[in-house]
């Protein structure tokens, strides 16, 4: 298989199933509709589809939330000539502000994700983010995150050599990995040390030496009013090695010079290809990549083209081995389930639950992903997703508007009131009970395994409140009226799964549209008690499978 991997694929192998696989890996798989469209297309032209994204118009603007560069630079200038105490409450205020920003930022990327008529777009700027990993946790700016994730954007499928040295001027990396700091008189390792081990190059392929080296030559690299500047002052501008040369090198020269290494070429191909196909991809692969990335002088459509349209991306170690990233995850859910609104909010911490926190990675390694992503804790998390964004997507009907869902920051003042008036009526409630009826209520709240649960129970059983639009289980039949059991459960697989399934899978899920009761002909979907739709839909998203994309 090696030898032909990277041919293109051929017309006679593009199916439906193919086209939702390259969505999945391409984008996040959604919608629907999307698939159908591309399925419609010949491989190569459903790939440039996806691409050449910037035919497709998609306005991209700085969100209102944002505590701006100018805002910013102002704050920073006044604050400076206020009292210590002064100083302190604003500051302490200011602070409050950018982490609520910063939280309705991870919601609005979210929101693009699932929105974007440019789904590759949005799924490299989560690669990039990823590979060039900085996190809100210590740039603490709304601006300065947001700035770096445009860049993603702007440049995903631009210039690598680009890109890397914009990400290298960003305020946000320049923060993060204290190249601000970088000066002939004190110079810091951080950047020239994760440029080459973990953006470049991988250890084994540069020395000690070349690290302190690079860092000389990274010296002067800083910002001004949160705009990149040279500080020419603070550059060292003496011989430098690197990598086997000896010169007067700059950080500009440290970029070519490391691209220059066939290895640069072959790193970031292993990693795309691990990325977007499947991990471990044979050598022969990464090569064939390589040598066309080096070919274009580093621009990456021609690979992504290349990658997206070889037989290996739809062979078998790819199609459905793919374990989804927590946000892949809830944002098929939210589209699977047809959730009316879309609970971003809820999805941004699910997601975060789920290890993987928007603008927040872990380290400057970024993800593992993979089966980093599966462990005892948040398989059963994502096993109760879909009944916490359902729960999640009832309470925002009920709001007025999408307003309050969109403020990840923590609840309004109005919602924290009305809980807590919900709280003290409940408890009203409960003391009215009889001694057995309180017990078996205590019992159903202690039993709750979340914050929304035990507030449904409060507002459905207890306070008969009104929940607003009910989701109904049907609605992710919609390509089926009616059918046998097997029929219905195959259709199950091939949407939501897109895998065979096992015989006796397919006979579970058979035995539980209809109550385990044994039935021969077609099945009227709206005839399906409810009760039956939830327990099979329970259990489809509960299979290893659905975690595989």
């Amino acid at each position: 298989m090696t030898v032909n991997a990277l041919a293109p694929l051929h017309a006679k192998d593009w199916d439906a199933a193919a086209a939702r696989h390259l969505l999945n890996r391409a984008g996040f798989g959604v919608p629907e509709e999307r698939v159908r469209t591309l399925a419609r297309m010949s491989p190569d032209e459903a790939v440039r589809s996806l691409v050449d994204f910037e035919r497709v118009a998609s306005a991209v603007e700085e969100p209102p939330f944002i505590v701006g560069r100018l805002e910013l630079l102002g704050y920073w200038k006044a604050v400076n000539k206020l009292e210590r105490t002064e100083r302190q409450e604003a500051n302490r205020k200011h602070n409050r502000r950018e982490r609520e920003a910063v939280q309705r930022l991870k919601v609005w990327w979210l929101e693009r994700m699932v929105t974007t008529p440019r789904p590759l777009e949005e799924k490299l700027a989560l690669f990039w983010h990823g590979h060039f990993a900085t996190s809100a946790s210590k740039v603490q700016s709304s601006y300065m995150n947001f700035a770096l994730n445009t860049t993603f954007r702007e440049n995903g499928a631009g210039n690598l050599k680009r890109l890397t040295r914009l990400v290298g001027q960003s305020p946000a990396m320049l923060r993060y990995l204290d190249n601000d700091r970088n000066t002939k008189f004190k110079p810091n390792e951080n950047w020239a040390r994760e440029l080459m081990e973990l953006f470049t190059l991988g250890i084994g392929n540069y020395s000690e030496d070349d690290i302190k080296n690079s860092a000389r030559a990274f010296t002067g690299w800083t910002n001004s009013e949160l705009r990149f500047m040279y500080d020419e002052r603070r550059h060292d501008y003496g011989p430098k090695t690197f990598l086997g040369k000896r010169g007067d090198f700059d950080g500009w020269d440290i970029v070519d010079m490391i691209y220059a290494q066939p290895r640069a070429a072959e790193f970031i191909c292993a990693k795309l290809w691990s990325f977007f196909a499947h991990e471990n991809p044979d050598q022969e692969i990464v090569e064939g990549l390589a040598r066309t990335l080096r070919e274009s002088n580093y621009e990456l459509e021609p690979l992504l083209i290349q990658l997206f349209t070889a037989r290996g991306f739809y062979g078998p170690k790819a199609q459905g081995t793919q374990i989804k990233s927590p946000t892949q995850l809830v944002i098929q859910l939210a589209h699977d389930l047809g959730l009316d609104p879309e609970p971003y909010a809820d999805m941004a911490k699910t997601s975060a639950h789920l290890g993987q926190d928007l603008l927040a990675p872990p380290n400057v390694k970024g993800w593992d992903g993979g089966r980093a992503w599966i462990n005892a804790n948040t398989l059963l998390d994502r096993y109760n997703a879909p009944k916490e964004l359902i729960h999640a997507s009832a309470e925002a009907s009920q709001s007025s508007g999408r307003e309050n869902n969109m403020m990840a920051g923590g609840r309004p003042a109005a919602m924290q009131a009305k809980n807590k008036a919900r709280w003290k009526k409940f408890q009203d409630h409960m003391r009215g009970l009889p001694p057995g009826e309180r017990q078996v209520l205590r019992g159903r709240m202690e039993e709750a395994n979340s914050a929304r649960t035990r507030t449904s129970i409060m507002r459905e059983v207890v306070l008969k409140e009104a929940l607003g639009r009910v989701w109904d289980p049907r609605e992710a039949f919609a390509g089926i009226a009616q059918g046998t059991p097997r029929e219905l459960a195959d259709y199950l697989a091939t949407r939501y799964l897109n895998t065979m399934l096992a015989p006796e899978q397919r006979r579970a899920l058979a035995l539980s549209l209809t109550q385990n009761q044994p039935v021969s002909g077609a099945l009227e979907l709206k005839e399906i008690p409810k009760s039956a739709l939830n327990a099979t839909l329970h259990l489809l998203f509960s299979m290893a499978e659905y975690q595989l994309c």
